[in-house]
């Protein structure tokens, strides 16, 4: 693993990430979306064969694809089901949650905002959104647009101001002035959620209207992105929906749907393969879009364009060297085979996402899948730009399957087999458990709420988080949770002339530093 690095920029360089197993076959189906695109079954030969193998080795139910060449749709199509043990096929118009490509949507509203002479990218947010306070390390320092849309505003993630579905974005908002910067603001990327709901809300307000109304009249209208809403509330009233899965127990199952409507801008849009390809066409086309300009060339070469320029040295054996951490607007810059890719992911919960553009080739491709926390979209994104490039035939599928397993999920459980097993010398707590209960706040996250019950303690975080409390060394406990798509935390009791005052929480205190899916939520003062 490199020094210095996120978890989230390793697997966007590596394509790694998790390895699932499941013991059923799937069923697969694919349509063919015709009109003015080429028959899908022969614009890239072995696509089908290929993206059937990859739903088996993957265990993913279902999947959409959207290619584009030339500047020109070139196919859009589904395969497998929409539901674990349902008939009801993905096709081109199933919806999925792209969850973090929302991004590029807020990048470019606030773009528009900028073409219309409204704003500018270096305006302080306070201008914009001028009951915010946000921390800085500078006395004289602004947080500008840009700095929140290139994820460099200097603030820490603080992933579990949303996660934990305690607070609305109006809460969210108030609570962003206790976090405390870790960097001056342009000096250092960090990737934060949080910072693009302040840049959706200051697009409101320079606006006039939601976010979500404002995407719908500039780019999902125009573009006739029919099926895809802002407001993820909505998506019930469409039918063909993909349904959210995740691995539980070894075994993937459909999982309760998430709406993110707390942190909107950084991931509520749900779209579908037809769609997204209707997007990618106007960022090819740099802003234009059946003859209309949509967003000028300007604001699109800037959302496209890093911070630190990409390398432009090739490839080495078929594997990408993918830059390290370098983000224009709303967009990720990375490298395939000498070529430039700009792209983003999407995870949201038991959803994944993957738009790719090779602007200078004209190429694009759209990947959306209804499981969490796999490495298909990766896999697939490459292995149709190198058809779609002549290159020769390499398995990124296998690839990044044997990443999964052997690469940083590999160094995660020995991480975590390495913490477990230097379990400090067993000693009891120093207190009777039942002096540990109470309510704990922090004037960040809320508060935590601990409870004694037959045979141990129980630990309550918002909605979402409850879980187990067990004896760790001390008064050091691990909390570990209802939900498998949880981490355990470390939550340390500090206790002063016999009474407990406090609490301190860390979540996967076994991950390494470079592993960014953590909170340290800090200590919570006893009420």
């Amino acid at each position: 693993m490199p020094k210095g690095i996120t978890r989230r920029q390793f697997v966007g360089a590596t394509v790694g990430a998790t390895a699932l197993t499941l013991g059923t076959s799937l069923r697969t189906a694919a349509t063919v979306h015709r009109g003015d695109t080429a028959d899908t079954a022969e614009a890239i030969p072995g696509l089908d064969e290929y993206c059937r193998q990859a739903l088996a080795d993957w265990k993913v139910p279902g999947i959409a694809v959207a290619v584009i060449k030339d500047g020109k749709l070139l196919l859009a199509r589904g395969y497998g089901v929409r539901e674990l043990g349902k008939d009801a096929p993905v096709d081109e118009h199933t919806i999925f949650s792209i969850a973090s490509c929302t991004k590029s949507f807020t990048a470019a509203i606030l773009g528009k905002l900028m073409d219309q002479d409204r704003l500018r990218w270096d305006d302080p947010i306070a201008k914009h959104v001028p009951s915010l306070v946000i921390p800085t390390i500078g006395r004289d320092a602004d947080v500008t647009i840009r700095h929140a849309l290139q994820h460099r505003t200097g603030l820490p993630a603080a992933n579990m101001l949303w996660r934990s579905g305690l607070f609305d974005a109006n809460e969210i908002l108030r609570r962003v002035r206790f976090l405390k910067p870790v960097a001056a603001p342009g000096e250092m990327m960090r990737y934060n959620n949080e910072m693009y709901l302040v840049a959706g809300k200051a697009a409101e307000h320079v606006g006039g209207k939601s976010w979500a109304d404002l995407l719908r009249a500039e780019f999902f209208e125009p573009l006739g992105m029919q099926r895809s809403v802002a407001d993820s509330t909505k998506v019930g009233q469409f039918d063909n929906l993909a349904e959210p899965h995740a691995t539980i127990d070894g075994q993937v199952k459909s999982i309760e749907r998430y709406y993110p409507e707390a942190i909107a801008p950084a991931g509520a849009v749900h779209s579908t393969a037809a769609d997204m390809a209707q997007w990618l066409l106007l960022h090819l086309d740099g802003g234009r879009f059946g003859g209309r300009e949509l967003l000028s060339a300007g604001r699109v070469s800037e959302m496209h364009t890093p911070v630190e320029p990409p390398p432009i040295e090739p490839s080495e054996k078929g594997v990408p060297k993918a830059p390290i951490g370098r983000y224009g607007m709303g967009w990720f810059v990375n490298e395939h085979a000498g070529h430039e890719v700009v792209e983003h992911s999407g995870a949201g919960i038991g959803f994944i996402a993957q738009m790719s553009l090779i602007p200078k080739e004209r190429l694009g491709v759209v990947i959306l899948s209804n499981h969490q926390k796999t490495g298909i979209n990766y896999a697939l994104r490459f292995w149709i730009f190198d058809r779609l490039l002549g290159r020769p035939d390499h398995d990124w599928s296998r690839t990044v399957l044997k990443d999964y397993a052997q690469g940083w999920q590999r160094l995660l459980r020995e991480a975590k087999a390495e913490f477990d097993a230097k379990r400090p010398p067993e000693k009891p707590p120093s207190q009777p458990l039942a002096d540990y209960a109470g309510t704990y706040e922090s004037q960040l996250y809320g508060t935590i709420r601990v409870t004694q019950r037959e045979g141990g303690l129980a630990l309550r975080f918002g909605p979402r988080f409850q879980g187990e409390l067990r004896t760790w060394q001390g008064d050091a406990f691990r909390a570990f949770f209802a939900s498998q798509r949880h981490h355990d935390w470390l939550v340390k009791f500090s206790v002063a002339d016999g009474n407990v005052a406090s609490l301190q929480v860390q979540e996967a205190p076994w991950a390494p530093a470079w592993y960014d899916d953590r909170d340290d939520l800090g200590v919570f003062a006893r009420k």
